[in-house]
């Protein structure tokens, strides 16, 4: 459990660093992918809720530091999201890669909705997004996401850290 946080949590920081540097090669601000919702769709599907709650806390602590956003509203809007997602996941029960790239789009979706939410209700501070950025950084996060997912759990399997056997579907096997 302890290997897999530290995994994702240099995870984290290699996603939020490449794609702050890519934004700042190609002169935007930022690009509109987010890594939380892909550790959402793995961690609902294959964590054990105590892990998963961790996992969700750390990336959001991590993404909170790196983009520069007020400590907390990343973490708690992961959290959140994560308890939303793990009941989609309990119900969905057995995953596909066609379920888990729309549970990534969904996510992500859910998750910008809470960022503006939480970032009005506790007032930090003008909340900068767009409509189009709401519509299609969702879809976004799912193509990334999509591989990113694959790599992540092939990874993890051969490294002997992603135990499926954890999952409450105990023959998770993804097409």
């Amino acid at each position: 459990m302890i290997v897999r946080l530290i995994f994702f949590f240099f995870l984290a920081i290699l996603t939020e660093s490449v794609f702050s540097a890519g934004a700042a090669v190609v002169g935007l601000a930022s690009l509109p992918f987010a890594f939380i919702p892909v550790a959402v769709a793995y961690g609902a599907f294959f964590q054990l809720p105590f892990e998963a709650i961790l996992t969700a806390a750390l990336v959001g602590f991590v993404v909170d530091c790196l983009s520069g956003s007020p400590i907390g509203l990343n973490m708690l809007a992961h959290v959140i999201l994560w308890l939303i997602c793990g009941l989609f996941a309990a119900w969905i029960g057995k995953p596909r890669w066609v379920i888990m790239f729309g549970f990534v789009i969904l996510a992500s979706f859910i998750y910008r909705i809470l960022l503006i939410i939480i970032g009005w209700g506790f007032s930090f501070g003008s909340i900068n997004f767009e409509i189009s950025t709401l519509l299609f950084a969702p879809l976004l996060d799912g193509i990334v996401g999509y591989f990113l997912l694959r790599g992540l759990i092939g990874l993890l399997t051969k490294a002997e850290l992603g135990d499926l056997s954890l999952v409450s579907s105990q023959q998770v096997r993804l097409h």
